[in-house]
């Protein structure tokens, strides 16, 4: 970890002072050995001129440091591409290696809330079906605390939202092409399950209330016939349209499990 730290520090520097300095830095590789030569020449030019008994020859040996020095520049630009981009894709790896990491622990947040939660996806006899019938005030309330946290009765109704609604916020923070594909389904289903709040129970109380007085009577005449039909259609009517935001709150629930569990499966496959 420490030498990472200081050789992400050293790069760093090193490609500052390149952006700075690149073109005195190359100037000065090929610039150099060319004074240096043409020093040498004229030495050798002033100091036969004067009859110095002093030369300076070229030997092969410094034939041989200068290929050395001219052959830094081709080397050390190979070396300093090959360490730049292993630093990179080392950088880019271990990007990866976090954001799945965090994207994994979002997953089994997402799962863990799911399956923790009092509501398994799925509905019992006779939910499961069409012999659901009209539904009755113990049954609303019932369905309405699956997925919402309510205290107190009637006006003194305090209703919240519980904890499957966290699942919208870690929603919220997973990569964006996995967002796009789960995140409408969230808020469909939580969309959905808020719209629970306006169905109360005692308005299905007085639904169930007026079905039962008017069918003692409803084989009286014509209006008493009526005044029934029209409580057992409110009722039914009322019933299949709270029954409708169930279902859809089932559907988005059991997508949402699938997509989690189908994400983990991958990550544990590899």
């Amino acid at each position: 970890m420490m030498f990472n730290k200081l050789e992400s520090v050293i790069s760093n520097e090193l490609k500052t002072i390149w952006k700075k300095y690149k073109t005195t830095v190359i100037v000065a590789f090929v610039i150099i050995p060319f004074l240096i030569q043409i020093f040498l020449k004229l030495f050798n030019l002033i100091s036969s001129l004067n009859g110095w008994d002093i030369s300076l020859s070229f030997s092969s040996s410094w034939l041989g440091f200068w290929g050395s020095y001219l052959g830094i520049i081709p080397s050390g630009l190979i070396a300093w591409l090959v360490a730049s981009k292993q630093i990179q894709s080392d950088r880019e790896n271990s990007k990866i290696q976090h954001i799945e990491s965090m994207y994994l622990d979002d997953l089994r947040q997402i799962q863990k809330i799911l399956l923790l939660h009092n509501f398994s996806g799925q509905w019992q006899f006779p939910y499961n079906g069409p012999l659901k019938g009209s539904l009755t005030s113990p049954e609303i309330k019932m369905f309405r605390m699956t997925f919402l946290n309510i205290s107190g009765e009637g006006d003194q109704e305090v209703i919240k939202t519980d904890k499957l609604f966290d699942v919208k916020t870690i929603v919220q923070g997973l990569p964006l092409s996995k967002r796009r594909r789960i995140q409408p389904t969230v808020d469909k289903m939580c969309d959905e399950i808020l719209t629970l709040v306006s169905y109360k129970p005692s308005e299905f109380q007085n639904m169930e209330e007026r079905y039962s007085a008017t069918s003692l009577h409803k084989n009286d005449d014509d209006i008493h016939m009526k005044q029934f039909e029209a409580a057992n259609k409110d009722w039914k009517d009322n019933s299949n349209l709270f029954w409708s935001h169930i279902e859809i709150i089932t559907i988005k629930f059991n997508e949402l499990l699938t997509f989690v569990n189908d994400e983990l499966s991958i990550y544990y496959k590899l």
